[in-house]
């Protein structure tokens, strides 16, 4: 794919409602995320909300051809126009990461987070990532300048610990908000091994909160096994 000349915007650029074509940015040397800005339908806000604080099984997927079948995917939702508005944007950022990757295959997951199981800041193994909080605190993701990967892999027993020796300061971390797209390059990417996007989940068990999360990862062409 031809992206014609490198842009010079910083690696840790957040992008304020990009149009589709701006998450090519990400495919950029040297930038391993991007933050797609873009507030939910004000309408659709509380019920997503009301929706989170059910009983919701998480739903999950390979995906073979680059089309999600949206309306499967979310299918804990209860019915309604923002069952049928968040199935929608889910087929949407499917066939966008086809087209970034040039894969159709990868997997898709839809689900409920109520527990704090990735608040170690981390880096994926995958290709790329894409992931949507439609309610709750979105992702939160440490630009590399902050980031200490020696310490990376260095066995903790308190998170709280483990993240003080990854991040060298605490108050750049970019955290996406409800409806941002965001777009993390893995281990997996061509060229990006040991330089993955380093993020996590924010914690929301002691602040009893729930999250609505969609999942989309690309292995690459080699595909992965599920």
């Amino acid at each position: 794919m031809n992206l014609g000349p490198p842009l010079t915007l910083s690696a840790t650029t957040t992008l304020a409602d990009p149009g589709l074509d701006d998450l090519g940015l990400i495919q950029q040397a040297g930038r391993n995320f991007l933050v797609h800005r873009r507030p939910l339908p004000g309408e659709l806000v509380q019920a997503l909300e009301e929706a989170a604080l059910g009983e919701l099984r998480k739903v999950e997927f390979e995906v073979l051809d680059g089309a999600v079948d949206g309306a499967a995917l979310v299918s804990e939702l209860p019915e309604g126009p923002a069952r049928d508005w968040v199935a929608r944007d889910v087929e949407r950022w499917g066939r966008r990461v086809a087209e970034l990757t040039g894969v159709p295959r990868f997997h898709a997951s839809f689900s409920q987070v109520i527990d704090d199981k990735c608040r170690k800041f981390h880096v994926d193994y995958v290709g790329l990532r894409l992931l949507v909080t439609y309610a709750g605190p979105g992702t939160e993701i440490a630009p590399d300048e902050i980031v200490n990967r020696t310490a990376l892999d260095e066995p903790a027993h308190c998170y709280i610990e483990a993240n003080e020796a990854i991040l060298r300061d605490v108050s750049q971390v970019v955290h996406a908000d409800v409806g941002d797209v965001v777009l993390l390059k893995g281990d997996r990417w061509p060229g990006n091994e040991g330089k993955a996007a380093v993020h996590r989940s924010p914690p929301v068990s002691e602040r009893k909160l729930r999250r609505l999360v969609l999942t989309i990862s690309s292995f690459g062409a080699g595909g992965r096994p599920w």
